[in-house]
């Protein structure tokens, strides 16, 4: 699968370079000296600051019941900082879920390295809501600003990369800061009125990647939440126990 991962990245960065790498001015939330050349500030990284491992690195990873994203991007790894790129490799367990969400300051391409895959995103207001189901070897890209998931809609784990045309493309879940805001916001969105059972929605809200929804694990065979049938319970538990061997 190596050769494949490879040709997965040759795709993501041939895609930002035809969207335009961020210039040195672009937004980032990391200060830029402009007293020292790039060159200078270059230097003050050591060999290792320019690798990272996306297969075994916890402290990069968000892990939930539905998969998990390893991210390399300004916070994993500083030495990215003006390079106007970002990546993330996206592990969904099956019917996995990588929940609604959008990136404020990047665009976003997707490649499907393996399984089947739903992906979907809506730009704005009286935009069109566009839907593909993709499969191994499909590519696709996401506006930047748009509410956008991935879902698998396979019995068996499903593999991407995507890559972001800025360092810092920052994350925005959906259904985890909703809540967040005043109630008053919440009730006028909701029709008037906040039930009770649904303001306490916020403390029962999924990790994410989230698990899918009982009719696809129904068809795959699995149990339900919790159970040693779910997905959740082989495909997180290996992964865990790769990081564990890596901090040894």
């Amino acid at each position: 699968m190596n050769h494949i991962v490879f040709l997965a990245l040759l795709a993501a960065t041939s895609f930002l370079s035809a969207q335009g790498a961020n210039p040195p001015s672009s937004t980032t939330s990391e200060p830029y000296d402009y007293s020292k050349t790039e060159v200078q500030r270059m230097k003050q990284f050591n060999h290792e600051d320019f690798i990272t491992d996306l297969l075994h690195n916890p402290k990069s990873t968000e892990v939930g019941k539905g998969g998990s994203l390893a991210k390399m991007n300004l916070g994993s790894m500083p030495a990215l900082a003006r390079q106007g790129l970002a990546m993330v490799l996206i592990n969904l367990n099956p019917c996995g879920a990588n929940l609604p969400h959008v990136h404020p300051r990047a665009s976003e391409a997707i490649y499907v390295i393996q399984g089947n895959v739903q992906v979907g995103f809506i730009e704005e207001n009286g935009a069109k809501v566009i839907v593909n189901d993709l499969v191994t070897g499909q590519a696709t890209f996401i506006p930047q600003g748009s509410i956008h998931y991935q879902v698998n809609l396979g019995c068996e784990q499903a593999v991407m990369i995507a890559a972001n045309n800025n360092e810092d493309p920052g994350t925005l879940t959906i259904p985890a800061q909703f809540f967040k805001l005043p109630d008053g916001a919440i009730a006028a969105s909701l029709g008037g009125t906040l039930d009770p059972e649904i303001r306490a929605l916020n403390g029962s809200l999924p990790m994410n990647p989230a698990p899918g929804v009982e009719e696809c694990l129904r068809r795959c065979g699995f149990g339900a939440y919790g159970t040693n049938n779910h997905p959740h319970s082989k495909f997180a538990a290996k992964f865990l126990q790769g990081t564990h061997r890596n901090q040894k």
